[in-house]
């Protein structure tokens, strides 16, 4: 303790000091296909194809929102099939990663589950005389500019609503790799596909819960 009478100009500065406030931490989503597939179907029901487009890019590729908003019509055409037409190989994007420029890397998209809603997307690009390079768009001086992050934050409240769940796109980044896993890609498989730079990536994205991953091994007749 300090004695006032040796220090009478002394301030405890600390209690001055504001207190540092937790930040709130969002309350993990985990979805699954059927969840995903039944709001599909109630945007399309809604003509809202621009938001079912993006919800079923994010399913089948686990794609960033940032990275949503940088796909290009084109990518998705006969040219960039691969794999005997099972997956698009996208241009090279920026992605997430180290300097201004990110990593530069293409994305691989699951042809199947996506095509049905970029088809529905645009065709009613076509109605409505939608004319832009990018894949998602909104409008803005008197043209279709290219989609910006903050729309897919919108989107993302929408779908949320329709699901009735807290939703963010990044969810559907951890669906993806759960659903890699389900199918039998091999961990290193699926880091390759995403250009992650470790397996501790593919852990850090799967949702299956340990007894499913144990089911696989201990299910079915013994074997001896």
């Amino acid at each position: 303790m300090l004695d006032e009478d040796l220090y009478p100009n002394f301030r405890n500065l600390v209690k001055s000091l504001e207190p540092v406030h937790k930040a709130p931490v969002r309350e993990k989503t985990i979805l699954t296909d059927e969840q995903v597939e039944d709001c599909l179907n109630k945007l399309l029901e809604q003509n809202q194809c621009q938001i079912a487009c993006a919800l079923a890019l994010s399913l089948t590729s686990g794609m960033r929102k940032a990275e949503l908003t940088r796909m290009k019509v084109e990518f998705f055409d006969e040219n960039h099939l691969v794999f005997d037409g099972k997956m698009y190989k996208t241009g090279i994007i920026k992605t997430k990663g180290h300097g201004s420029s990110g990593k530069q890397i293409p994305k691989y998209v699951l042809r199947d589950k996506f095509q049905p809603y970029f088809d529905a997307w645009m065709k009613q690009r076509e109605e409505r005389g939608i004319e832009s390079p990018w894949l998602f768009v909104t409008a803005g001086e008197g043209k279709f500019i290219q989609a910006t992050v903050s729309q897919m934050n919108t989107y993302a409240e929408k779908i949320g609503a329709l699901m009735d769940v807290p939703f963010y796109f990044h969810c559907m980044r951890h669906l993806w790799t759960s659903n890699m896993q389900r199918a039998g890609f091999p961990d290193s498989v699926i880091a390759e596909i995403q250009s992650w730079e470790s397996l501790e990536m593919v852990k850090r994205y799967s949702d299956i819960p340990t007894e499913e991953r144990l089911a696989q091994f201990f299910n079915g007749e013994d074997k001896e």
